[in-house]
Parts: C-alpha cells; sequence; structure tokens
C-alpha cells in the first residue's frame, strides 16, 4: 500500500506539491478550510485521494492545533504532513513536538526555520557565511525608521520583518529621495510595524531552489524572474524561466546549508546586480517555493525528492535539466495589473502594455503554474470562481 501524505496549506503552487507526491506513489490527503472548500479550485485536482476539513490556520490558531493532532491520532495510517506555505511551516514548528510518535513532517527543523524566516537572523548567517547581503537593520518605528534611511543613503527599501506581511499593501517600498521617506514616515502605520530597511540593490532576482540532507545539496535548479505582478518588480514573480545554475549562487546555498545543517526543500533567492554581476542575498524561505512549477515541469521533481529525504525513501534526484523553459502565473498577473490600475500607478498606456505582455507570456510559456492538460479542473474552477465572483459584484453594483 502507497505511503499516505497530508498536505496542509491550498496555494496555486500547492498542485503542483500534490501531482509530485501523487506521481511519486503517495497518497495524498489535502488540508482544506470550509471556505476553500466552498470556493476554492486546489481540492479538485484528480490527485487529491481525499479531503481533511479543519479550521483556519490564522484565523483558529488554536482550533487548528487541536483538530490537527486529533485527526492524526484517528488516523495512524498517515505518517507524513507536507506543509506547503508559511503560515503551516511556522504553526508546525510550534506543535510538532506534540504530534503522534512516528509522524515525520517534510520541512526542515526548527532551528533551521526560525534562523530562516527571521530575517536577521538569516542576514547575519549570510555574513558568518561570508554571503554578500545588502546592509539590514530591523526598524519599529518611523523614527528609527527615517534615521536608519538617513545613515543608509539613497536608495534604500523597506520591507516588513515578517514576508506573510505587507507594509503600506506592498511587500517592499522603494525609498529613493527625500520625498519618498518623508512620505513613508507620514504613512507609518499608527499601531508601529516591525520591518527591515536594506539598501537597493538593482537587478533580477534568482530563484535556487533545493533539497538538502544534513547540510548537503542534493538537489538544485536556478531559474531568473523576468517579471513579477508589481510594476516595481518588488512582488510575485508571474514569468520566470530555468537558467544554468551560477556556479557562485550554488556555492553560496552550499555554505547556507552547510551552517544550518539544513535537511528539507528550500528556496534561496539572490539580487544579481544588473551593472557589477555582483550576487547579494535576498532570502532564504524553508519551504516550497511558489515558481516550483518549472523545476517540475523540467524534470528535477523537488517535493517528493524532499518527501524521500525525510521518510528515508530511496532517492535517484536528477542533476541536469531544460533551459530556457519559462512558467507563466497568468492569474497573478492580471491580478497585478488589477491592482495597479486601481492604485492608479498604471495609466492606459501602461495597462495595455502589461496587457498585451501578459498574454504574450501566456502564449510563449512551456508550462503554466495551474493548469496541466492531464489534471484541468482546477483551472476551470480557478477562473469559474472569478467570473462568479466579477458578475456578482456587477450585479450588487446595479
Amino acid at each position: 500500500m502507497s505511503q499516505q501524505v497530508l498536505v496542509l496549506e491550498c496555494y496555486q503552487h500547492t498542485l503542483i506539491v500534490l501531482r509530485s507526491l501523487s506521481c511519486a506513489g503517495y497518497q495524498v490527503t489535502l488540508g482544506v478550510t470550509e471556505q476553500e472548500m466552498d470556493g476554492g479550485f486546489v481540492h479538485v485536482s484528480r490527485h487529491v485521494a481525499s479531503t481533511w476539513m479543519h479550521p483556519d490556520i490564522v484565523d483558529d490558531p488554536a482550533g487548528f492545533d487541536t483538530a490537527l493532532i486529533d485527526f492524526l491520532y484517528r488516523n495512524p495510517q498517515i505518517k507524513l504532513v507536507y506543509p506547503v506555505g508559511e503560515n503551516s511551516v511556522r504553526k508546525l514548528t510550534s506543535i510538532r513536538d506534540n504530534l503522534p510518535s512516528g509522524v515525520v513532517v517534510a520541512m526542515p527543523d526548527n532551528a533551521a526555520v526560525e534562523d530562516c524566516l527571521s530575517k536577521s537572523r538569516a542576514g547575519q548567517i549570510a555574513e558568518r557565511c561570508h554571503i554578500p547581503a545588502p546592509a539590514t537593520r530591523s526598524v519599529s518605528s518611523a523614527t528609527e525608521l527615517y534615521d536608519t534611511v538617513r545613515e543608509f543613503g539613497f536608495p534604500s527599501i523597506a520591507k516588513p520583518a515578517d514576508s506573510r506581511l505587507t507594509l503600506l499593501n506592498k511587500k517592499c517600498v522603494f525609498i529613493r529621495s527625500e520625498l519618498d521617506l518623508e512620505s513613508l514616515v507620514e504613512d507609518w502605520p499608527e499601531q508601529g510595524q516591525d520591518c527591515v530597511v536594506q539598501n537597493e540593490i538593482v537587478g533580477r532576482r534568482h530563484n535556487c531552489e533545493l533539497v538538502a540532507r544534513n547540510g548537503k545539496i542534493i538537489q538544485y535548479f536556478e531559474s531568473e524572474v523576468l517579471r513579477t505582478d508589481e510594476l516595481d518588480y518588488s512582488g510575485n514573480s508571474v514569468f520566470h524561466r530555468s537558467i544554468a545554475p551560477i556556479p557562485l549562487h550554488r556555492e553560496y546555498c552550499e555554505r547556507y546549508a552547510a551552517e544550518l545543517d539544513y535537511t528539507g526543500i528550500g528556496l534561496f533567492q539572490f539580487l544579481r546586480d544588473a551593472q557589477s554581476g555582483q550576487s547579494y542575498f535576498l532570502e532564504a524561505n524553508p519551504r516550497t517555493g511558489a515558481g516550483i512549477a518549472i523545476a517540475v515541469y523540467c524534470g528535477m521533481d523537488l517535493p517528493a525528492t524532499a518527501v524521500k529525504v525525510h521518510v528515508g525513501d530511496p532517492i535517484d534526484p536528477a542533476t541536469s535539466y531544460p533551459l530556457n523553459r519559462s512558467v507563466n502565473w497568468l492569474n497573478g498577473d492580471l491580478l497585478g495589473l488589477r491592482r495597479a490600475i486601481l492604485r492608479r500607478e498604471a495609466g492606459l498606456r501602461q495597462s495595455l502594455a502589461w496587457l498585451t505582455r501578459a498574454i504574450t507570456d501566456f502564449i510563449r510559456a512551456d508550462c503554466h503554474t495551474t493548469f496541466t492538460w492531464e489534471d484541468p479542473k482546477p483551472t476551470m474552477y480557478l477562473y469559474w470562481g472569478l467570473f462568479k465572483r466579477s458578475l456578482f459584484k456587477k450585479q450588487n453594483s446595479h
């Protein structure tokens, strides 16, 4: 009988994990909330053997803890839990020791997770490993922000210390002039917010996705982000392509993984300066990357490899992959365009140019984040749901 795995959190890239594990011979149970069951799309994948409905991880964390532990005790055949997103990764660090004996969580150990998710500690580890990184400082008030930017100089950036949050509804705020700084200080949240300030590095983002065991990388894949869902390039990737591993990036990842004795899947990101070619550490994510689709499409089945690492199954990972293969996330692209229009960041000409790029990239992409011909139903549900919500809004506006 195939091993059974519980997958937590329903994102677009959860589909890639489901397909990967199912094709590798694992029987997948998907955790869903009531809202995700009613209006979501991930759970309809043909690779989902069963679903488990649970309280929301964010809105009812105590209820989720109790429900998960109870579910695993009542279903002793499930010996493996695979958290996809940061919410479930953070949650499992706190309750890992309370899970039934023999249950394996497919993520790095708690110490490595906490070191990676703390932006200040992650930067300190990069420094210990002699990995170049932008000058970084934690701030928690408008005054600290102002003083730090004045010290660092322009251009700088500010972003939330917790990557699940936003600052003024953005993942990253650019501070390139005195006017930008004064505007950010004036709009600083009244309740305060822990953020980090860094020197801005201009360049392309590189995603280095890997699986390691005891600090040794056993599978590695690199891609270059070409466009994001923000005009300033600070958002989530909507179009990226596979590239040959940059030796220095791999070396940096090896140093970092060795320092943490890292075991499991991870996404390490670097910014490569367009002028000098110098690369700078951006962040380390102890989880499956949102852009994992292109890696799996290229034969680098990182989710399945990660599970095999944790449960001790035989591993024969691919070590090479085709280059210049691209992936498109059309839904994220269109939602990004919509946000830019609503914020008045994109005028008519920019909006039309964005829409043209979105359609062009959709047509020329080698694969797509949600859609495959062998499992089309989730994408159909996704766009049908968007259509219904749009129609409902129009009806309410009359």
